[in-house]
């Protein structure tokens, strides 16, 4: 096919080039975004490129075009030496390379599902990051003083689990690694995925999609940025203020992003190591340990309260029941939806009683368990019902 005369083949790789000059643009803008994140999500493409439909010559072309152009980048002083920079050139090298290998539609169809992944995660960057355009002032209120009150009241000291990252430097260097590094894990899932199981993979999108729509809406509802931000120059090394004595709001500055609640970094990685179900040993390992490190990770790093993660778990809950084909599953993520947007309101009050705040975190547990065992047994009872489908999946992926 590829060396044939194809219909159409000089616009489908115009249309690639496209891409390729938009990704590269793209990369650009790490200056101006969260650089781990964004390079992340452009490296996430020599990723899925190994693993989905692997060619070792493109993979090999690949890695010695981005070597050229990462020793370009720092010969024109363009980006210093250094994991991000390494990262970008590589995912896009990979990129152009396929780009440049385009001629029919199928060829396309992959080069815009490489480009999905960098695409998705400049999106959200920019959302998470937009209603600061928007206010004329520097520095604008924030929920911060009742999220650190919420935790105080669970008897949680988050200046204590971050010293403790930072005594062990291994530790401190592992979560901040893993917390930039999130894409990764989302296109290792989406890649193998992809390939055993398209239904899995597909979920996933759809879920992880959805989780950035309606997470910036919830950060419009209750504006949060972190401890780190909140007690900036005294975390986490300073003593641990008394909640009782902070103000109900704090005014801090709008270059920090107000996206603490819910954990969408922590509900991101749960999505992929619940959609790994079904992939070999290895990738499943790799992302639940990458979920794992995650939610230590938010804490470590100052990036949220602990009560982010707590509302980040009824918020996973009804991702994946939204996710699901089912009406009432759907349903039922809607009204969890509804529960924890309540609960998100609810925390812009100072919360004094620990018993209340415990009861509130422990039946939020509860209800998450319920919808997703839900989820577990309607799965069951779809799969059950259609054994043809699964016995036919490995034939078809076997033809690629």
């Amino acid at each position: 096919m590829r060396h044939g005369a194809e219909p159409g083949a000089a616009k489908n790789r115009i249309a690639a080039l496209v891409l390729a000059g938009t990704l590269a643009y793209m990369s650009l803008l790490l200056r101006a975004a969260p650089v781990g994140f964004l390079a992340s999500g452009i490296l996430g493409i020599l990723l899925i490129r190994a693993l989905y439909e692997p060619d070792v010559a493109e993979i090999a072309a690949s890695l010695c075009l981005g070597a050229v152009f990462l020793v370009c980048q720092v010969a024109l002083h363009l980006r210093a030496l250094n994991y991000f920079s390494a990262a970008t050139a590589l995912g896009c090298a990979t990129f152009l390379v396929a780009a440049l290998r385009t001629r029919t539609p199928g060829d396309l169809r992959r080069l815009l599902m490489l480009f999905a992944l960098p695409f998705f995660v400049l999106v959200i960057t920019f959302a998470e990051n937009a209603p600061s355009l928007f206010i004329p002032s520097k520095q604008a209120p924030t929920f911060d003083p009742m999220l650190y009150a919420f935790d105080a009241a669970l008897g949680v000291n988050t200046f204590g689990i971050a010293r403790f990252a930072q005594a062990h430097s291994w530790l401190g260097a592992t979560c901040t690694w893993v917390y930039a590094n999130l894409p990764l894990s989302i296109a290792l899932v989406w890649a193998v995925q992809l390939r055993e199981r398209g239904t899995r993979a597909w979920r996933l999108a759809l879920a992880c999609c959805v989780t950035g729509i309606v997470g910036f809406l919830f950060y419009q509802v209750l504006p949060g940025t972190g401890p780190r931000y909140l007690f900036e120059g005294r975390f986490p090394l300073g003593p641990a203020p008394e909640a009782g004595g902070l103000a109900g709001t704090a005014m801090l500055s709008t270059a920090y992003t107000r996206n603490a609640v819910p954990s969408l970094h922590v509900t991101w990685a749960a999505l992929a190591a619940w959609y790994s179900e079904g992939a070999p040993l290895l990738v499943k390992a790799l992302a639940v340990g990458f979920a794992l490190l995650t939610i230590l990770a938010t804490l470590t790093t100052g990036e949220h309260y602990v009560v982010d993660l707590f509302v980040a778990a009824p918020f996973f809950a009804a991702m994946i029941a939204v996710a699901e084909p089912s009406v009432f599953l759907r349903r039922i993520g809607g009204i969890t939806l509804a529960l924890v947007l309540a609960w998100t309101i609810a925390l812009e009050y100072r919360w004094r009683s620990a018993a209340a705040a415990w009861a509130v975190v422990v039946c939020a547990a509860a209800w998450s368990a319920v919808v997703i065992a839900m989820v577990v047994r309607r799965q069951g009872s779809a799969e059950s019902a259609s054994p043809g489908v699964g016995q036919a999946q490995p034939a078809s992926t076997s033809s690629r």
